[in-house]
């Protein structure tokens, strides 16, 4: 699998994000992606067309390397997309994590990864994809003290099935 650096919503490279400081709130991730333009030259709607879920899928990922802390904390992860930067006023496309879980969820552990096929806009209640696509991180009860979290687009998946050894195939 390939991670491009410009399609990755964390800051720190393959080295991840600290969650170090995020607080009771609805914080973006450090990296925002921006689709503009999609039209291609001479086009009067520069935004006509965009939904990063048909086709080839890209896959999202989201990469936990040390697990969050923060006694008590919460956490959400939402896939979002907005007009602005800043990401106000996002339409949620994907929740990665289901709603709100407990930072000792397993979802969450030290090596866990979650990853989703890039949804369709307006399949399965999301709405239309906007110019810009980010991570937001949903924290409640406790501030975060710790963590370090990578999330990205990749074109493939990483899918290995392992077999048990010494098995012969007649």
């Amino acid at each position: 699998m390939f991670i491009d650096v410009e399609n990755q919503f964390t800051t720190g490279g393959t080295a991840g994000q600290t969650l170090n400081g995020f607080g009771i709130a609805t914080t973006a991730l450090g990296n925002v992606i921006d689709s503009v333009p999609l039209g291609g030259q001479n086009t009067p709607n520069t935004n006509a067309g965009r939904d990063f879920g048909m086709g080839y899928p890209a896959w999202l990922y989201l990469l936990f390397i040390a697990v969050p802390v923060g006694a008590g904390a919460t956490i959400d992860a939402q896939l979002v997309s907005s007009a602005a930067a800043a990401l106000t006023s996002p339409n949620v496309m994907l929740d990665l994590t289901g709603g709100a879980i407990a930072i000792t969820s397993p979802k969450v552990a030290t090596g866990a990864a979650l990853r989703f096929p890039m949804p369709r806009a307006g399949v399965g209640g999301t709405t239309g994809w906007l110019r810009f696509i980010g991570l937001n991180l949903i924290i409640a009860t406790a501030a975060l003290t710790g963590g370090t979290v990578n999330a990205f687009l990749s074109r493939d998946v990483q899918d290995n099935l392992l077999y048990a050894a010494g098995f012969t195939v007649a």
